[in-house]
């Protein structure tokens, strides 16, 4: 089962509603990046579509120095600093096909699905 994700509209000021959805899981893959990690989780659902699952942590954010350029020990003891953090993301994502899916996430990531994409689906058996 995929997990709970708020929806990524940024522009709302709603509280978020939480959403559950079934899938099997195809690929489970990370990737750091200079802001960061990525943790991309790839399921196919139960009508066949791809769900693409990213999710980001929270961030920290640090300059020091009037244009913001210090680094290393002068960065940590200059007497203008500025610091924040970036909240974490989850976006849940949903493609029709492996194609539209292979053009938004990265290289590799469909790579590593296309090979389990083409397993047979789960039959549900009433037993």
């Amino acid at each position: 089962m995929l997990p709970a994700v708020p929806p990524c509209s940024r522009s709302s000021n709603r509280t978020p509603t939480f959403r559950r959805c079934e899938g099997v899981l195809l690929a489970d893959w990370n990737r750091s990046t200079a802001t960061g990690t990525e943790h991309y989780r790839v399921y196919r659902t139960r009508t066949g579509k791809l769900a693409v699952h990213v999710s980001r942590p929270k961030g920290f954010v640090h300059t020091a120095g009037k244009d913001g350029q210090l680094t290393g020990w002068r960065k940590h003891f200059a007497t203008d600093q500025q610091w924040g953090e970036t909240p974490a993301a989850a976006i849940l994502e949903v493609y029709d096909t492996f194609e539209d899916l292979r053009a938004e996430v990265p290289a590799e990531l469909a790579a590593l699905v296309e090979v389990n994409a083409t397993e047979p689906e789960v039959e549900d058996l009433d037993i």
